[in-house]
């Protein structure tokens, strides 16, 4: 269980997203976190990505970097990129990828997920 720990996310996505994100925002307060009033704030950061463009996809790749520079920072990337096009992540390190079908399983958990 995290103490002191906060999340918050960043919603690049269609309204598909949202409940995708509120399932990672429960399994985040089931481990103890609270929410964050802001990215910045935020000890784990979720980033819910859209790949519908490649506009969208570069929007959602500069936030992705950008995050996950803060040391410690604890950076989740989920939405239609992982799945759409996964090769644009598979040179940053330290991600963790949650794709939407890995909620649907019954063993899906946070501790579960990878890069």
């Amino acid at each position: 269980m995290s103490v002191n720990r906060s999340f918050s996310f960043v919603n690049l996505g269609c309204n598909a997203n949202q409940a995708d994100a509120e399932r990672i925002a429960s399994a985040l307060r089931r481990d103890g976190q609270r929410e964050a009033n802001s990215p910045q704030e935020a000890d784990t950061v979720v980033v819910m990505t859209c790949a519908f463009t490649r506009e969208r996809q570069e929007e959602s790749l500069a936030q992705i970097r950008a995050l996950s520079c803060v040391p410690n920072r604890r950076v989740i990337i989920s939405g239609c990129l992982p799945d759409i096009n996964p090769s644009t992540l598979g040179h940053l390190n330290g991600l963790q990828i949650v794709r939407p079908r890995d909620l649907d399983t019954p063993e899906w958990s946070l501790q579960q997920t990878s890069s």
